[in-house]
């Protein structure tokens, strides 16, 4: 009996080539067409090595497709746990719980470390600790993270929404870093941080008034002045913008503008028996007794000995100067006796 003859080299490479298409439930004529296609073979004419080239290649292609989309995937979940980890954070630390907001707030950072939310929350909370090497290590960290991470492009245009609490997140950490500065004594520093905060975050208020009140400190009066008159106009009239012009009047030494300042304060701060004394005793230093007795003297009125000591001297002074002796021995005698 004759011997089998081996199989030929080319049945060989077809049994593959049927197993490999067989696996991928593809069509062999197809991933014959494509390959025709591909490398310009006439069809008919393509080598089964080919052919099994172009099945391994269509193979990996659609294995590598599937392991970006998991990956994909588990990134998506992860950040949806960091946003939930970083909200409880948040809410621990308005809380006072600063430990357990700074532990919730690391489990965020480890799910997610692109969100600037959960390292603005841990960074308050070492401010919290008084922990400002932290703090400046945490903004540190995230601004590294932020460099290296190549989805930002992309996050950004697929989600306005996400790219504005973005925005605002990382204008915050801006702003804590120029809170760190401040405190060590670096005003040029700590100013050139809070500009870049109010510049990313122009609705915040808090950014312009650290602002101006670093410059300030740092000498640079009339500067702030002009700052707030030129940028205080674009926020709401509120009594924020107002007070802050008042203190730099005041140090500008013009009492006038400060007094206007403060009037149009009190129009929108409701019931701010502060701001209505700051009032007072300004009128009574520019020589206003009448207007300034009509401001204090609601003040203490029943008060007693709970009336502030600073209120009852302006108040007594501006009595004494319109010669209502009587009234300003009275009000005196009150409080001696409270």
């Amino acid at each position: 009996m004759a011997a089998a003859k081996p199989p030929r080299r080319e049945d060989r490479q077809g049994s593959k080539v049927s197993r490999a298409l067989a696996f991928l439930a593809i069509p062999p004529r197809r991933i014959g067409d494509l390959a025709c296609w591909r490398f310009k073979i006439a069809p008919g004419r393509l080598p089964g090595a080919t052919i099994a080239f172009a099945t391994l290649f269509t193979a990996g292609c659609a294995l590598l497709g599937q392991k970006q989309e998991k990956l994909e995937a588990q990134r998506n979940w992860n950040e949806v746990r960091a946003r939930v980890k970083c909200q409880l954070a948040r809410q621990q630390l308005e809380s006072g719980a600063f430990d357990d907001a700074l532990t919730s707030a690391q489990e965020a950072i480890s799910l997610d470390a692109t969100d600037p939310a959960a390292f603005v929350v841990a960074t308050q909370a070492h401010i919290e600790k008084g922990d400002w090497t932290a703090a400046v290590r945490t903004i540190d960290t995230a601004e590294r993270n932020r460099k290296a991470d190549g989805r930002g492009a992309s996050r950004t245009a697929s989600n306005s929404g996400e790219s504005s609490a973005s925005s605002q997140a990382w204008a915050e950490l801006l702003y804590l870093r120029g809170v760190t500065y401040e405190r060590q004594g670096a005003f040029a520093e700590a100013t050139a941080n809070y500009h870049q905060a109010r510049e990313m975050a122009p609705v915040a208020v808090h950014y312009l008034v650290a602002e101006v009140e670093c410059l300030v400190a740092d000498g640079h009066i009339d500067e702030a002045g002009q700052l707030l008159a030129l940028e205080g106009e674009h926020y709401p009239a509120d009594g924020t913008i107002d007070l802050l012009a008042a203190q730099i009047a005041q140090l500008l030494g013009d009492t006038g503008a400060a007094a206007a300042h403060l009037r149009s304060a009190m129009a929108h701060v409701d019931d701010d028996a502060g701001v209505s004394a700051q009032y007072g005793a300004l009128l009574a230093k520019s020589g206003r007794h009448a207007e300034a007795v009509a401001v204090l003297q609601p003040l203490v009125e029943g008060k007693g000995a709970e009336a502030p000591p600073s209120v009852v001297r302006e108040l007594a002074s501006s009595l004494l100067a319109l010669a209502r002796y009587e009234q300003a021995h009275t009000l005196l005698l009150e409080r001696v006796q409270a």
